[in-house]
């Protein structure tokens, strides 16, 4: 997914990671919800500035303060 100049990938296991929109392979970070052993399988989602993210588990919603 294609948020401003950033590629936010979620795997089923490792978290989401975040990486550079450009040509060359840049990971700017890494996101994982610890207390969440489950899987994701959902494509995340946005809404404004919010992240939603869904796993076996929760439906996550992320955003900045």
């Amino acid at each position: 997914m294609l948020v401003g100049d950033k590629l936010i990938c979620v795997s089923r296991r490792d978290g989401a990671f975040v990486l550079a929109a450009k040509p060359t392979y840049e990971l700017l970070t890494t996101n994982v919800f610890a207390s969440d052993t489950t899987h994701f399988n959902g494509t995340p989602a946005i809404s404004g500035d919010l992240l939603i993210l869904r796993s076996n588990k929760a439906v996550y919603c992320v955003g900045v303060r």
